[in-house]
C-alpha cells in the first residue's frame, strides 16, 4: 500500500548571502506623547548607528540637491518655511527637532533645507525643470473571503542611499483608544508617511503621478495651506481622526493637494481596496474599487491608459497575479504578493523597499532592497553567481522572503495533510524549508522525516565560477540540456539515475506499513538503510522537500516522460507546491493547478503523445496520470528494470482507464 490521498513537492525557495539580500531596515518608535520637538530623534540617532552620515545621508542630500533642490531661491524657502508653520506647525517643531539632533551629533542639517524636504514631491512637479524620476508601485489582491492584502514598491532614480536610510518605524500614542501605526519610510526626516498600516484595519500609500505644472502655481497652492503629499497620511489619522476605510476614501478624494498623486487605500472589510487618481483639488475618474475585480494595481500612469513600453510594471503585476490564481486566505494571498510585488520589472534597480501589509491584522512586512539593482538573468553573471562562486551550494542558507515563502507553503499544506512522512534534501536551505513548514502544519502532524541526499539539487560542480557557469550553460544549449554534464558536476541524466534508486528505495519502504501509528513499521530486509527510521500508517501523505530539476525528473520518471517532455516543463515558482493525487481506484495524477505550475498545457501533452510509443492523448491528462495496479500490492512507481513493452503497457492501461 502507498499513502492514501496525496504526494506534495516543495520547490525551493530562493537564497542569496547575506550581503546580497533585502534586509529588514532599522526600528524606530516615534513617540506621540512627547513634545513635538522629541518626537524623531530617536530615529535620527537610530539610522545614524545604522549607517553613518558620510555613507547616508550626506550622499542623498548630494544627490537630491542636484535634481531638486539647487534651483530653489531663498524666496522659495521662505514659503515652505512659513506654510508649515502656518498650516503644519506640529511638523514644523519635529523638523527643527530633527535638525537639532542632527546639530548633536555633529552634522550641519538646516530648518530651512528640511522643510523644503517635506515639500520634495510637489517641488518635482515643476514644469520648468522636471528631473525629478520617482516610480512606485501599488499591488491590492484580495482572497476569495474578499480579505485584502496589499503591497507596494517605494521606486527612484536614484536609491542606493534612501535605502540607508529607511527606517520602521512605530507610531504610538496618537490619542486615547487609537491603535498604533506601523510605518516604512525614508522621508521619516521630513516628518513624512507614504507607506503605513494600522492595528485597528487600515493601509495606505501614495504613488507618483507625473503632471507637471508651473512652480508658481505649484507655490502659491502650498501658500493657500495644500497639504504636502509627505503629510496627507498623518493629517487624515493624526489631525482629523480618520481610521476606518470609507472614511480615508472619503477625507482622500477631497484633501487640497499642491500637485497631481495616486492613493492607494485598504480596509478589512470584504474587498475594501481603493485607487484614487488625484489632481491638486478633486478625483480625475471615479475610485477604482475591488468590488470591480479582485486585484487592481497602479504605478505611475493612468490606469485608463495602457502602460508606455517603456514601463511595463503594471501589466507585468497584473500578470503575475492572475497567474497565481485567487487564492482561499489571506496567507496565501500575502505570498503571492510578496512573489508579483518582487518579479520583474516592478522589482528594479531604483527599487528602495517593499512593503506588505494586512489591513486585517495590522501586520507590515518590510524589506529594504540591496538586492534590487543586482542582475536576475539566471544565464548572466547574477548575485547568485558570485554567491556560488564563494559558498558550496548545500550551504546557502534561505532569506527572510524565503522563509516567508516556506510558511506561505506551510497554509498550504496544512489544508491538504491530516498526517505527513517528510523527505527532505539535506541542503541548509531545504532544511530551513521543512522546518518552517513543519511549524506551520504543528509538529503533530510530522509522522517521520528524513535527510535523503538522492533528492538533492543537480550538481553543477564544486564553487561555480560565473565565467566558467556562463561558457557552461552556452555549451549546454548545443550539446542538449538533459544529458550536458557540468564540469565536477552532474546531468540530467545523472539526476535521473539517482532518483531511480530513491523511488526503489520509497518501493521497500512502503510495501507493508502498518495499520495505525501504534506499531512501528518492520522492515522487510536487514539490507534496508531506513530500516527502523521511518514509519507509515495507510493514512499518512508524504511531502518531499527538493528542488526544481530534482522535482521534475522526479515525476518525469514516475510518469515514463520523454526527454523532449521534459525539456517542455519548467520549475515552477518559489515554494510552489506540486500536488499529485491517488483516486479510489489507485490512480495517481496532478491536479490541474499543478499541471498549470510546471507548464503542462494540453497543447503540450497533445505536443508529447505524439512521440511516445502506444500513447494517443484525448484530452484527459493521462500523460500525467499512473495506475500502479500492474506492480501488485507496491506497484507506483515503474520498475526500474522494466523494458519498452512493460513501459508501453503501463501506459496503454493509464489511458485506458
Amino acid at each position: 500500500m502507498l499513502p492514501l490521498f496525496l504526494i506534495l513537492w516543495i520547490l525551493l525557495p530562493l537564497t542569496f548571502g547575506k550581503d546580497f539580500t533585502a534586509t529588514k531596515a532599522p526600528f524606530a518608535e516615534v513617540d506621540l506623547a512627547r513634545r513635538p520637538s522629541e518626537h524623531f530623534k530617536s530615529a535620527v540617532r537610530v539610522s545614524l548607528q545604522a549607517w553613518p552620515f558620510d555613507q547616508s545621508f550626506r550622499p542623498l542630500f548630494a544627490q537630491w540637491n542636484k535634481t531638486t533642490f539647487d534651483g530653489l531661491s531663498d524666496k522659495d524657502y521662505d514659503v515652505f518655511m512659513d506654510s508649515l508653520e502656518k498650516y503644519f506647525p506640529v511638523q514644523a517643531l519635529e523638523l527643527r527637532g530633527i535638525s537639532e539632533e542632527f546639530a548633536a551629533h555633529g552634522h550641519y542639517v538646516s530648518y530651512p533645507y528640511l522643510c523644503a524636504w517635506a515639500y520634495s514631491h510637489e517641488i518635482g512637479h515643476f514644469s520648468e525643470d522636471p528631473k525629478v524620476h520617482h516610480d512606485c508601485s501599488a499591488l491590492l489582491v484580495s482572497d476569495k473571503n474578499g480579505h485584502v492584502v496589499h503591497g507596494r514598491n517605494m521606486d527612484q532614480g536614484a536609491p542606493d542611499f534612501a535605502r540607508r536610510v529607511t527606517l520602521q518605524l512605530r507610531y504610538k500614542n496618537i490619542a486615547p483608544g487609537a491603535a498604533d501605526v506601523e510605518a516604512l519610510d525614508f522621508y521619516w526626516f521630513a516628518g513624512g508617511m507614504v507607506t503605513a498600516v494600522t492595528a485597528d484595519g487600515l493601509s495606505m500609500q501614495e504613488n507618483w503621478r507625473s503632471v507637471n505644472r508651473p512652480k508658481q502655481e505649484i507655490l502659491n497652492r502650498i501658500r493657500e495651506g495644500a497639504v504636502p503629499h509627505k503629510f496627507m497620511f498623518r493629517e487624515m489619522m493624526f489631525r482629523n481622526g480618520v481610521r476606518d476605510y470609507d472614511g480615508a476614501v472619503e477625507f482622500l478624494k477631497r484633501v487640497p493637494f499642491g500637485a497631481a498623486v495616486y492613493v492607494a487605500v485598504a480596509g478589512d472589510g470584504k474587498y475594501q481596496g481603493s485607487i484614487l487618481t488625484r489632481n491638486e483639488t478633486s478625483l480625475v475618474v471615479p475610485v477604482e474599487h475591488l468590488k470591480d475585480n479582485w486585484y487592481a494595481v497602479e504605478t505611475n500612469h493612468d490606469n485608463w491608459l495602457p502602460d508606455p513600453p517603456t514601463d511595463p510594471r503594471r501589466t507585468r503585476a497584473e500578470e503575475c497575479i492572475a497567474r497565481h490564481g485567487q487564492k482561499d486566505g489571506d496567507v496565501a494571498t500575502f505570498g503571492v504578493v510578496v512573489d508579483c510585488i518582487s518579479e520583474r520589472p516592478v522589482l528594479n534597480d531604483g527599487t528602495i523597499y517593499t512593503a506588505v501589509m494586512s489591513p486585517r491584522s495590522g501586520e507590515l512586512w518590510g524589506r529594504v532592497r540591496y538586492d534590487a539593482a543586482e542582475a536576475v538573468d539566471p544565464e548572466v553573471s547574477s548575485v547568485k553567481d558570485i554567491l556560488y562562486s564563494q559558498t558550496p551550494d548545500w550551504k546557502v542558507p534561505l532569506t527572510g522572503r524565503g522563509r516567508l515563502e516556506a510558511r506561505v507553503a506551510g497554509e498550504q499544506i496544512r489544508k491538504l495533510v491530516k498526517r505527513a512522512v517528510f523527505y527532505v534534501s539535506p541542503y541548509r536551505r531545504t532544511v530551513e524549508t521543512y522546518e518552517e513548514i513543519a511549524k506551520t502544519i504543528g509538529l503533530d502532524k510530522v509522522v517521520s522525516v528524513r535527510s535523503e541526499p538522492r533528492i538533492r539539487e543537480q550538481d553543477f560542480g564544486n564553487f561555480q565560477c560565473p565565467t566558467e557557469m556562463l561558457k557552461c550553460k552556452q555549451e549546454r544549449e548545443r550539446f542538449g540540456r538533459f544529458f550536458y554534464r557540468f564540469p565536477h558536476g552532474e546531468s540530467g541524466a545523472d539526476v535521473y539515475d539517482r532518483v531511480t534508486t530513491f523511488l526503489e528505495s520509497m518501493k521497500r519502504h512502503w510495501s507493508e506499513p502498518t495499520r495505525g501509528s501504534s506499531r512501528a513499521y518492520r522492515p522487510r530486509t536487514r539490507s534496508d538503510v531506513f530500516a527502523g527510521h521511518l514509519r507509515y500508517t495507510e493514512d499518512s501523505d508524504v511531502v518531499i522537500v527538493t528542488h526544481g530539476v530534482t522535482l521534475r525528473i522526479f515525476l518525469m520518471r514516475w510518469f515514463n516522460w520523454t526527454v523532449d517532455l521534459f525539456e517542455e516543463t519548467y520549475n515552477p515558482h518559489n515554494c510552489d507546491v506540486v500536488v499529485m493525487v491517488r483516486d479510489e481506484e489507485g490512480h495517481y495524477q496532478l491536479t490541474e493547478d499543478s499541471l498549470n505550475l510546471l507548464g503542462l498545457t494540453d497543447k503540450v501533452l497533445k505536443n508529447a503523445s505524439n512521440t511516445m510509443i502506444g500513447m494517443r492523448y484525448n484530452g484527459s491528462g493521462q500523460l500525467c496520470s499512473y495506475n500502479p495496479a500492474r506492480i501488485g500490492s507496491w506497484g507506483s512507481f515503474p520498475d526500474s528494470d522494466a523494458g519498452e513493452d512493460s513501459t508501453e503497457e503501463e501506459n496503454s492501461r493509464a489511458t485506458n482507464v
